[in-house]
């Protein structure tokens, strides 16, 4: 461990989030391409930063290099971050969301969902509402008729 008049670090830790961000930008200066292991490796190393690494300054340093990376990867446009699940992507004009045909993700359909529901909520509220207050009008039914709910459901 090291103390730096903050709280503990350890090395292994340290030394991993180096080894992760040098990876990273050793392959970016070598081959100047994006593929999806690159990706992946990215979205992931960059889910791993802890939300309380601003605790270390040391790990806040090192960090900022990898945030330096993201930024060059974007402005030179091989990645661009989804606006839904914020994860990054190979760069293509007007696209804003992960597809599902090359990262494997439904982002534009949720965020569509989400925005459809956000201008229609007035109308979609009160129909969901009522559907859930006959369901469960439907399971006290059957729990007052049998003793066990789930034999209506096994013999089907």
């Amino acid at each position: 461990y090291w103390n730096f008049d903050y709280q503990y670090l350890e090395k292994q830790k340290f030394f991993d989030i180096l080894f992760n961000i040098g990876n990273l930008s050793y392959y970016w200066i070598k081959y100047r391409s994006i593929d999806s292991e690159y990706l992946k490796f990215l979205n992931t190393f960059k889910n791993e930063i802890d939300i309380d690494s601003d605790l270390y300054p040391l790990t806040k340093f090192c960090y900022s290099f990898f945030y330096d990376l993201i930024q060059n990867l974007e402005t030179t446009e091989r990645i661009k971050k989804c606006e839904y699940c914020h994860d990054y992507f190979p760069y293509k004009k007007n696209k804003k969301y992960c597809s599902l045909k090359s990262e494997r993700k439904t982002c534009g359909k949720r965020a569509r969902n989400k925005e459809y529901y956000q201008r229609h909520k007035k109308e979609i509220k009160p129909k969901a509402r009522k559907l859930m207050k006959e369901q469960r009008e439907c399971y006290k039914n059957i729990a007052k008729n049998n003793k066990n709910p789930t034999e209506t459901f096994s013999k089907n």
